[in-house]
């Protein structure tokens, strides 16, 4: 509901969802129009960044060489280009950095979590609001990792801060539960 308040009232909301769905039109191939020239430029990001991943599936070509690689490979003109450090999806450039050998545990950084957080739901054991807290886990990593799709997000560490931090919430709402019932007065102590 407050999506679409913010939609209503927002002239530079509504553009930008009209030129979202050009964009998604034109890429689908149900319009002739070209997509907007920042559609334009992730797709053809997207497909250099495939290239690069099919010359060197196994490795990769190095964690945060990408820069370097795209000027090699003639992507860009110069290697002090900032948008050549990524290739506008965070999972692409993962993939194409560290290859599938990195691809896989870096992938499994975001699944044991939401597999843990499932788990926490189904435990009756779990209190509701920590039940809440994973829900909540798994919308926001399932939310990151589409929105990584389109953007670098899973490289930033103003993202990173607060997913780590959740993660450790998340193992600690688990661990308290055990610590719950042990009584720790005559274990710790006071002055």
């Amino acid at each position: 509901a407050l999506f679409l308040i913010g939609l209503s009232i927002s002239p530079r909301a509504q553009e930008r969802v009209g030129e979202l769905t050009q964009s998604m039109a034109a890429i689908t191939g149900a319009s002739a129009q070209t997509p907007d020239p920042t559609a334009k430029l992730r797709l053809e990001s997207w497909g250099q960044t495939i290239q690069l991943i099919q010359k060197r599936p196994l490795l990769g070509s190095g964690y945060n060489t990408l820069r370097s690689v795209n000027f090699q490979e003639g992507f860009i003109q110069s290697p002090d280009t900032h948008s050549a450090a990524g290739s506008d999806s965070s999972l692409l450039t993962i993939l194409a950095t560290t290859g599938i050998l990195g691809f896989i545990p870096f992938l499994l950084l975001y699944l044991i979590p939401i597999k843990t957080a499932w788990q926490n739901l189904r435990d009756k054991k779990i209190p509701a609001l920590s039940k809440g807290f994973s829900l909540g886990l798994i919308g926001a990593i399932a939310a990151l990792l589409v929105h990584s799709i389109f953007i670098n997000s899973l490289l930033f560490p103003q993202i990173l801060i607060f997913f780590w931090i959740s993660l450790g919430l998340l193992k600690t709402k688990k661990e308290a539960l055990i610590f719950k019932t042990l009584d720790f007065k005559d274990h710790i102590p006071y002055n």
